[in-house]
């Protein structure tokens, strides 16, 4: 069979000839024929209830194996969109020729791009770090955890358009929309702290902070900024 493969990684092209002799068997052209194809995840799982469109016209589903067909279809060039909520919306053009080719469809989740997010930020590559936080907020605009690593991508001293103002604004958002993770406090905190000098805001969201946490250090530190005239 031949495999047409697209996703999160570069295009894949296997093909797998018979051969007599030494001698490749010639092309068939085919009138309208069946494609057969197969979505997964990051983690090479099928994906059920995608939806995917071709050509702008013909929309199927994949099962709960991943697997779709698209019926009677002209071999050539096509395009391809697909969709499901909590996933990466995936566009992309391919060709095919047999009945015997195979569509495979990788599509990142919102959990896999922000996954991708957290580990380009431990290895300080900030770029990349910021297209895939961008991308999942494409996803999820409102999901709380892409909008906090864009505020610690915004505050970050190793990038030069840091703007722990605008990280500020995040996670004071967060908060208005209810969510109160430990993390949030603290990150104010710092902010308030080290980056305005505001030494009763920052007390004060070290203090909320402790009233879901338990942290020897941090008690010191408030203790420290309490004593400040």
């Amino acid at each position: 069979f031949r495999a047409i493969s697209f996703g999160l990684f570069a295009y894949a092209l296997f093909v797998g000839c018979a051969t007599s002799k030494g001698h490749a068997v010639p092309d068939v052209k085919y009138g309208k024929i069946n494609l057969n194809g197969m979505v997964y995840n990051q983690e090479g799982l099928p994906v059920k209830a995608v939806l995917l469109t071709m050509d702008d016209r013909i929309t199927v589903s994949s099962d709960y194996n991943g697997r779709f067909t698209f019926q009677n279809v002209e071999p050539g060039a096509h395009a391809l969109v697909t969709s499901l909520e909590g996933y990466e919306e995936y566009r992309t053009s391919f060709s095919f020729a047999r009945p015997s080719e195979i569509l495979y469809v990788s599509l990142l989740s919102l959990d896999g791009l922000l996954a991708l997010a957290e580990k380009r930020i431990d290895s300080r590559e900030w770029a990349q770090a910021d297209s895939y936080a961008q991308r999942a907020l494409a996803v999820s605009p409102k999901d709380s955890r892409a909008r906090y690593l864009q505020a610690v991508l915004l505050s970050s001293k190793q990038r030069i358009d840091r703007s722990p103002e605008k990280a500020k604004e995040i996670l004071l958002s967060l908060l208005s929309d209810g969510y109160t993770n430990p993390s949030v406090y603290l990150f104010l905190a710092d902010i308030y702290q080290y980056g305005n000098g505001d030494l009763v805001k920052a007390a004060e969201y070290l203090s909320l902070y402790l009233r879901q946490r338990a942290d020897s250090d941090i008690e010191k530190r408030l203790k420290e900024i309490s004593k400040q005239p």
